[in-house]
C-alpha cells in the first residue's frame, strides 16, 4: 500500500506543477508577449504610418497618456482640451518625437453643432484613422447631494460629447478605411 500512495502523491506532484507552469505561461503571455506583439511598427502598420490621431481630453490623464504613447508610434496628432496653455505644453513635448501635431481649444460641454463643425474643420484636410474620447467630468460626493445642474453638466460631457464627438469623426474614420484599406479605430 504504500508504494501505491507514493505513486499517487507523484502524479498528484506532477499534475500541480504542470498546471503551476500552465499559469506562468499564461502570465507570461499576457503581460509580456502581447503588450511586445502589438507595440511600436505594428501599431503604426495596422493604422498606416503617418495617419493622425484625434484625442480629446488630451491634456491630462488618460489623454495625456494616450497622445504620448501614440506619439512614440509615429501618430500625428490632433490634440483637443478646454485649456489651451497645457496644450502648447503638450505639443511642444510630442513634437520632440518629430510627429506632427495640432492643437484645438474647445471646451467639449458646449454641445452645439458649432462645436461639432469646428472639430470637423480641424482634421477635414487630414488622413484621420483614430479617436480617443477621453473627455470626462466626474463628481466626489454622494449621488444624492448632487445639485440636478451639475448632474446635466455630467451627462452632457459624459454621455452627448462623446456622442457628438464620435458622430462628427466617423466619416472621416470611414474615408480612412476606404481610401487607404487600413484600419480605423474608435475608443471611447
Amino acid at each position: 500500500m504504500a508504494f501505491d500512495s507514493l505513486f499517487v502523491f507523484q502524479i498528484l506532484g506532477a499534475v500541480a506543477f504542470v498546471l503551476a507552469a500552465a499559469k506562468i505561461a499564461h502570465w507570461l503571455w499576457l503581460y509580456v508577449g502581447l503588450p511586445l506583439r502589438f507595440s511600436g511598427t505594428r501599431l503604426a502598420e495596422r493604422y498606416g504610418p503617418g495617419s493622425w490621431a484625434l484625442i480629446t481630453g488630451a491634456s491630462d490623464g488618460l489623454g495625456k497618456a494616450f497622445a504620448e504613447e501614440l506619439a512614440r508610434h509615429g501618430f500625428n496628432l490632433v490634440l483637443v482640451s478646454r485649456t489651451q496653455s497645457k496644450l502648447n505644453c503638450l505639443k511642444d513635448e510630442l513634437q520632440a518625437l518629430d510627429v506632427q501635431v495640432r492643437t484645438l481649444a474647445v471646451d467639449l460641454s458646449d454641445t452645439s453643432p458649432h462645436t461639432s463643425e469646428r472639430l470637423a474643420n480641424a482634421v477635414q484636410e487630414l488622413d484621420l484613422s483614430m479617436l480617443i474620447n477621453c473627455v470626462g467630468a466626474t463628481v466626489h460626493r454622494r449621488f444624492a447631494d448632487v445639485p440636478a445642474s451639475k448632474l446635466r453638466h455630467l451627462l452632457a460631457v459624459n454621455v452627448t460629447t462623446t456622442a457628438t464627438v464620435t458622430h462628427a469623426m466617423l466619416p472621416f474614420l470611414l474615408r480612412h478605411r476606404a481610401s487607404t484599406g487600413r484600419r480605423s479605430a474608435l475608443l471611447n
